[in-house]
């Protein structure tokens, strides 16, 4: 099955994918890459639906901090983009009952990123990427904030020099949709003096 069969449908109009190198054309003829595309119905935080729609939106952010990036972050921010929710057809979600690891979506799309990159902090970014929301969920639900934190800079200890790049991810993947922007703003005031604040316009919405 070829890209231009799946990602070129007319349907899709403006909404397809173009590879911009040789990896992302390798990861987007892969058929389980492809079948990911179309999960999705809408939903709070995701009100687009398809995983699609929310990687369009997400690279479409990638762009606009182009200007405060070079040219491997941004094909860094566009490989972890095209790939953290691909695989959340294949995770299993029961609410209320703890999930084993290797049923997370996010942990899917690192095996996955594997076949095609042998970096561990990309890999690492991928599979932590909905980290810093679920230690901020954890905190308003607790509001227990002094341990929220320390969890942020646990995580911000096992990023190390990656921390930067996951920062930018978590921007332009939370300005989408109608994601809330506490769980950002949190972020980014508790790691002020650790990360390197890159402006973001208003997010597009599809």
């Amino acid at each position: 099955m070829s890209i231009s069969q799946v990602l070129f449908l007319p349907f899709l109009g403006e909404h397809t994918l173009h590879p911009h190198n040789r990896v992302e054309e390798a990861l987007m003829n892969r058929p389980e890459w492809q079948k990911g595309l179309y999960f999705g119905r809408p939903r709070s935080g995701h009100p687009e639906g398809m995983v699609l729609y929310h990687v369009q939106e997400v690279l479409y952010n990638i762009s606009l901090i182009d200007p405060f990036i070079n040219d491997e972050t941004h094909d860094k921010l566009r490989f972890i983009a095209l790939i953290h929710d691909n695989f959340k057809y294949e995770a299993l979600y029961r609410t209320g009952q703890t999930i084993p690891p290797q049923r997370h979506h996010a942990y899917l799309a690192r095996q996955f990123a594997a076949r095609f990159t042998d970096d561990i902090q990309l890999l690492n970014i991928i599979e932590w990427h909905d980290n810093a929301y679920h230690i901020w969920r954890k905190g308003k639900q607790s509001s227990d904030w002094q341990t929220a934190e320390r969890e942020l800079h646990a995580l911000a200890e096992a990023l190390g020099e990656a921390l930067q790049l996951f920062y930018l991810f978590f921007k332009c993947d939370t300005r989408t949709g109608d994601k809330i922007q506490q769980p950002l703003q949190w972020f980014e005031s508790c790691l002020r003096h650790r990360i390197h604040f890159v402006p973001l316009k208003e997010h597009w919405t599809i």
